[in-house]
């Protein structure tokens, strides 16, 4: 037996040279190496430690290690947000423990993107990063399905519904121990098993055969002397007086304790999701920050569809770690092979592949019972004929009777689609302090519509029913989910293009100096990838932070022993009172008119936009930090994210800003300003600006103050500035239902209590309808005569 990785809490110390924040690929690495170096490291998991044979197997023990407020260490962390879905897991070891296993390099072409920085280039140029991705690869054992072992029936079918498809078939390198080690020590003396093709890969293996992180650098990590604390939840950084940072925390275990540890480096590496919360907490509490933070989320396009009930057994059904009469067919790991579609010829944005899968044996029941109904539905029958239609419905029956290898869903397909999006999602926090991303604009992208038509094609050549994920429908909220989270601190050049450089150090913005870092904050995971990947992306991930982990090691400027002498005592900061609200306006714009001046020239442009059929719109959320500074300061600046909408078509915003009330320079008159930076569709940066005129003038009527508050006036820009060409002109505008919705999605941000957040909405809203006021209601109301 194994023995357990991670130490009491009660041997957790109030400093540390290093430590590092997550046990996923990029903290379970840089942890290992630094650990190997020689340096004291301290390594902090929010989730718990799952020993193998531990994991659920049915139904209901799946059910109850879903991860909640309410139950923090669930293992399975699924986050529903409003345009986007994330499945990750939680504990020690991270995703690794439910992925898929699959060790996949992306193409070369994929670091020519802008927004890698230019070192990344040079070393994929120069072999240094493919020895990074070797060094991974020597840790995580990746082998290939052997030809010697049993023949699997979702492999054929996968490799025969590619013969007449443009993608071409093979089998992966996996990170599962196959035949290397038999009840043995592995090559970090952790005993395992050999694969038993129980097809559970996805719930946990109870087999000792998954190369997770358990298995490989978390226990190198420990015999090198780092301490492992578990339940372990970080809520945000603070600097130290004196240098270092101390790290804020929560335990999970029983004494429930807030925590505040000191290191002088500090490694986030929480997930895509986990390290830029921790940094958007961290900014409201002050910590200069890019305001990159957040931006470039990817889903890696992530797609999901099922070929349900076809003419071919596929043994797709899991039976996990349990020797009865389900462990009779022999499924595999959840993935094996590929058909892949990304040929040199071809643009990043065209490449995808398509990967198999399986059902865990926790699912297998419900799914058989689910699955006829969700067909009946949402179903696409690919070979329609009266025989096949008896066929079909006989092992539909089975389904329905018992569990049966005959049945239709032993007679199915799992598809999981990788592919190459815009990534431009942005993750905020809402008023609530949780997690939200903003991507709208992801399911209009041609590349899921692609992988969508391909997966229905790979269904027909093998006679079945194409399902395609049911929350990518109008009628589930046409959501995204991914498994395969990215960005949110990207890195990039400087603080104007991400949030860390390539060696993965934070950017400082309180520093004048271009690309300035914090000393000893780094960033080291999925977060740091600032574009999609079009492959499963923790190869990726591990070569990088493996990379990153070295230049730390190898830069002697980086102070990475425990501090000295007494600690000060942190600085316990309250982020400000804050208030967000959604807006949306809609409009037409004329791309042949480029000179409006005047509200009667705008006016013009949006009766031309609307003959030219040229719609456009927008839906934002505003983002106040702090309702004082914006009351107080003239500028009444806030963040805007959302999208832009023209046409069919939607644009994330790249830079939003917004402003209340302005005074022009023009007398009587106040200003409602929108800067909202996107990408066209041709991949150019455009601007769109515009602006609310409010006049402050005895004879406006209530019709002129509608007209005033619902009109922007709107100018396009080829470019990022409003010195670059005009593309078009016209008016966008807000209806009554839509200000309706507006003010019942005015939250308070940060209010510890409702008497706080009664005071900051008030002082939201009083300074609101006081501008209004001030603006027209008091020229409406009879003057007051004083009498003497």
């Amino acid at each position: 037996m194994n023995a357990k990785l991670s130490n009491s809490i009660t041997e957790l110390k109030d400093r540390y040279g290093i430590i590092v924040i997550g046990s996923g690929y990029g903290g379970s690495i840089t942890a290992a190496r630094l650990a190997s170096a020689g340096y004291e490291v301290c390594l902090l998991e929010r989730g718990k430690e799952w020993i193998p044979g531990e994991f659920p197997d049915e139904m209901a023990e799946v059910t109850a290690q879903f991860r909640s407020d309410s139950n923090p260490l669930g293992l399975y962390d699924y986050r529903v947000t409003e345009d986007v879905d994330v499945f990750v897991g939680c504990g020690l070891g991270g995703t690794s423990l439910i992925n898929a296993n699959v060790i996949f390099k992306p193409d070369d072409d994929v670091f020519n993107n802008s927004r890698w920085p230019d070192e990344i280039r040079e070393d994929r140029d120069n072999g240094k990063l493919n020895k990074y991705f070797e060094k991974a690869n020597d840790m995580l054992q990746g082998a290939v399905y052997p030809d010697n072992r049993p023949s699997l029936g979702k492999i054929k079918a996968h490799e025969k519904s590619a013969k007449d498809r443009p993608g071409k078939y093979y089998k992966l390198n996996l990170a599962v121990n196959f035949e290397k080690y038999n009840d043995e020590p592995n090559h970090v003396g952790v005993h395992q098993r050999p694969c038993i093709l129980c097809g559970d890969c996805m719930t946990g293996c109870n087999v000792l055969a998954k190369n997770t992180l358990y298995m490989n650098y978390l226990p190198f990590a420990k015999s090198q002397g780092a301490s492992i604390i578990t339940e372990m939840e970080v809520n945000y950084i603070s600097k130290a007086d004196g240098g270092g940072y101390f790290v804020h925390c929560t335990s999970h275990s029983e004494d429930k304790k807030s925590r505040f540890i000191h290191a002088n480096v500090v490694i986030i590496a929480a997930g895509a999701l986990g390290s830029t919360h921790i940094l958007l907490n961290s900014r409201d509490r002050g910590l200069a920050v890019s305001d990159k933070i957040g931006h470039y989320f990817s889903g890696n396009a992530d797609s999901f569809g099922v070929g349900y009930n076809s003419d071919q057994r596929t043994d797709v059904l899991g039976f996990g770690n349990i020797r009865d009469k389900r462990s009779k067919i022999q499924v595999g790991p959840l993935i094996l092979s590929v058909i892949d579609y990304r040929r040199k010829e071809l643009e990043l944005k065209d490449r995808y592949i398509i990967e198999e899968g399986d059902f865990p044996r926790a699912f297998v029941d419900f799914t058989r019972y689910s699955m006829p109904k969700i067909s009946a539905v949402a179903g696409h029958d690919t070979d329609f004929s009266v025989i096949d239609e008896a066929s079909e419905a006989a092992r539909v029956v089975r389904d329905i009777a018992h569990y049966d290898v005959k049945g239709a869903l032993n007679h199915s397909m799992l598809y999981l689609g990788i592919g190459h999006d815009s990534a431009d999602g942005v993750i905020a926090v809402d008023s609530e302090g949780k997690i939200r991303i903003h991507w709208a604009a992801a399911p209009s992208k041609p590349i899921f519509q692609k992988i969508d038509d391909e997966m229905k094609q790979l269904t027909k050549a093998l006679g079945g029913t194409y399902i395609r994920n049911p929350r990518w429908t109008p009628f589930f909220g046409r959501n995204i989910i991914t498994v395969h989270p990215l960005g949110g601190c990207a890195m990039g050049k400087s603080a104007d293009t991400g949030v860390v450089d390539h060696r993965g150090r934070v950017f400082d913005l309180a520093q004048d100096t271009s690309g300035a870092v914090h000393n000893g904050l780094f960033v080291a995971d999925g977060s740091m990838i600032p574009t999609s990947l079009g492959v499963n992306p923790f190869f990726t991930i591990s070569a990088l932070s493996e990379r990153i982990a070295n230049l730390i090691v190898q830069d002697a400027t980086v102070n990475k022993k425990p501090r000295e002498g007494a600690l000060p005592p942190p600085v316990i900061i309250s982020p400000p009172l804050g208030i967000e609200f959604t807006t949306e306006m809609n409009g037409y714009f004329s791309k042949s008119v480029t000179n409006a001046k005047t509200p009667e020239d705008f006016h013009k442009a949006e009766k031309l936009g609307k003959q030219e059929g040229n719609d456009i719109g927008f839906k934002l959320t505003a983002y106040i930090d702090s309702v004082d500074k914006f009351v107080i300061e003239p500028a009444h600046d806030a963040r805007a994210e959302g999208h832009i909408k023209m046409g069919s078509m939607k644009q994330m915003v790249e830079q939003g800003r917004f402003n209340l009330f302005i005074k022009d320079p023009q007398i009587h008159t106040k200003r409602m300003l929108f800067s909202l930076q996107f990408f066209g569709d041709d991949g150019q940066p455009c601007l769109l600006d515009g602006y609310k005129e409010m006049r402050d003038d005895p004879d406006v009527d209530i019709w002129e103050i509608w007209k005033d508050y619902t009109t922007l006036f709107i100018t396009i820009h080829k470019g990022n500035t409003t010195r670059d060409p005009v593309l078009g002109q016209g008016i966008v505008r807000i209806h009554l239902h839509d200000i309706t919705r507006q003010l019942a999605t005015i939250r308070v941000r940060n209010g510890s209590n409702v008497k706080t957040a009664f005071s900051a909405k008030n002082k939201f809203t009083s300074f609101f309808f006081g501008e209004l006021y001030e603006t027209y209601m008091k020229n409406l109301l009879p003057s007051q005569q004083t009498h003497g």
